[in-house]
């Protein structure tokens, strides 16, 4: 007896054996992550699902079964259909081999090397296209087989092929992607695929991040679009301070640098009232934007009743030897009912809304009120100003005493604080005078690049005495007849909270162009 001869003949029988079965799982088996202990490379997901078996045709309106085969993708074989309505159908069987939940993404079909004549139908009674394959026990991977029915057939209007058909269905699989809102993962789409996520308690704006073809939200419906990555949903922060106010904190107040052009400053800081506002300073500071089809310049971020507001004013006259009021001087304090409020808030209003601004600015019920005199700090001024507030609100109109005066960053080799902040700004004698103090030079107020050198009406009325304080062309604030008509006029408005940046740096060159988030 040869027992060595005999031991051998096992030896190749197992050796055979291992090779028969890597050879119908394949060589791609090993570039997966296979449910053996160590063995973890990660490699193309389609690659761990396989067709395992294709039996149970059935042939229907006049077709021919010749021959059938399958392969690691696809089952093929050969057919004839001689009808338009004729139609074959098999039982399909894929198995996941892998640890990774597989799904077909598509099933496409050709015949006789021809596309776009036939098409393959995975009956949704047996298997959803898009979905996980699961067995019946909902577990969709570690070896798993799945079976579902699939007929092939003619699309609607081809043309009949006459005689033996040979076809080929070769099947998509794809892994799935994860769907995450706010931190937890509400759902998975199929990579490659489309879904439609309801999000009914979701605000009215959200962020979508990840590999997605033009998604969007149109409340509650998230909508997705050939996704290939995971999607992350998060809600959209909406603030009362618009996202121009942010770039201006963060790019400016922190002493960033925003603009490149050098003949500007970036020069934003908080005055000292209890609002703390935050306006531009200096000769001149990177706060052009671009409002009305020109440069207008922005006097700084307020709080308006609660919200965070932009106020820009346009730097030309709107119109130089007007009055106030010339009504009969009844009511002539309250903002919107003075003729000249009457007359911003509609001609000119108008012609902003006819260029397209109007839906940027904001309706307001401004700040009217006035000090009794002018010997006082520039906080005074804003305190007696923001004490009193029109009647109604208005979308058009002027500058603040406070404004002009908060404007200046000082004399150029003194401190701010001390020169003007904390001085009064006018007294007739004794040392409490901006002059004094270096905050008037020449009859100007030093760098300050609100102070116009004209007399200017301001919106600060004397309530019940016709008069209306205007910054004089001697850089002192004085009330002056309501009547007079040799005052120069800026108009004024407030953005609305709701707006961010789309371009520009805040130079005269470079202005920012804003638009409202929708």
């Amino acid at each position: 007896m040869n027992c060595d001869g005999d031991y051998m003949k096992k030896i190749y029988f197992l050796i055979a054996l291992v090779i028969i079965y890597f050879v119908s799982v394949g060589y791609s088996a090993f570039e997966t992550n296979l449910l053996v202990d160590n063995v973890g490379v990660v490699v193309r997901p389609e690659k761990i699902v396989r067709v395992t078996n294709v039996d149970s045709p059935v042939a229907a309106n006049g077709a021919i079964i010749s021959d059938t085969d399958f392969n690691v993708d696809n089952i093929n074989g050969n057919i004839v259909l001689p009808n338009s309505n004729s139609t074959v159908t098999y039982m399909v069987t894929v198995t996941n081999i892998g640890n990774t939940d597989v799904g077909i993404l598509n099933a496409s079909v050709s015949g006789n090397g021809v596309d776009n004549i036939l098409e393959a139908i995975i009956d949704s009674n047996d298997y959803e296209v898009g979905d996980k394959l699961c067995n019946t026990n909902n577990v969709c991977n570690g070896g798993i087989s799945k079976s579902f029915r699939v007929t092939i057939k003619y699309k609607n209007g081809a043309s009949i092929i006459n005689g033996d058909i040979n076809f080929i269905v070769e099947f998509n699989f794809q892994s799935f992607n994860t769907i995450t809102y706010e931190g937890n993962v509400i759902g998975e789409v199929i990579n490659g695929g489309n879904k439609v996520i309801n999000l009914s308690n979701a605000p009215d704006d959200i962020d979508i991040t990840g590999n997605c073809e033009n998604c969007s939200y149109s409340k509650p419906n998230v909508i997705l679009n050939n996704v290939t990555g995971n999607i992350t949903i998060t809600e959209k922060i909406v603030t009362p301070v618009s996202t121009i106010a942010y770039v201006m904190i963060e790019n400016i107040y922190n002493n960033s640098v925003v603009s490149e052009d050098s003949t500007c400053e970036n020069s934003l800081l908080p005055d000292d009232s209890d609002d703390q506002n935050l306006r531009y300073v200096g000769s001149n500071p990177c706060n052009y934007i671009y409002f009305n089809n020109t440069n207008w310049r922005i006097v700084g971020i307020f709080n308006v009743n609660g919200e965070k507001l932009i106020k820009i004013v346009n730097p030309t006259s709107y119109s130089s030897n007007t009055a106030f009021h010339n009504k009969n001087k009844k009511n002539f304090e309250n903002w919107p009912l003075s003729s000249l409020a009457e007359a911003l808030n509609s001609t000119f209003y108008q012609q902003l809304v006819t260029n397209g601004y109007g839906d940027l600015i904001k309706s307001v019920n401004w700040n009217v009120g006035s000090t009794t005199n002018n010997t006082v700090t520039p906080k005074a001024f804003y305190d007696a100003e923001v004490a009193k507030k029109g009647p109604s609100v208005a979308n058009v109109g002027l500058l603040n005493v406070s404004d002009i005066l908060y404007a200046t960053s000082g004399p150029t080799n003194g401190d701010r604080t001390s020169a003007c902040l904390n001085v009064n700004v006018y007294a007739t004698s004794g040392t409490n005078k901006w002059s004094s103090s270096g905050c008037i030079s020449s009859n100007a107020i030093v760098n300050d690049w609100l102070y116009s050198g004209n007399n200017e009406w301001t919106i600060d009325a004397s309530e019940g005495n016709a008069k209306v304080y205007r910054m004089q062309n001697n850089a002192v604030p004085a009330l002056n007849s309501i009547t007079s008509t040799t005052t120069y006029t800026r108009t004024v408005v407030y953005l609305k909270e709701n707006i961010k940046v789309d371009s520009g740096n805040g130079s005269s060159s470079l202005p920012y162009r804003i638009s409202l988030i929708q």
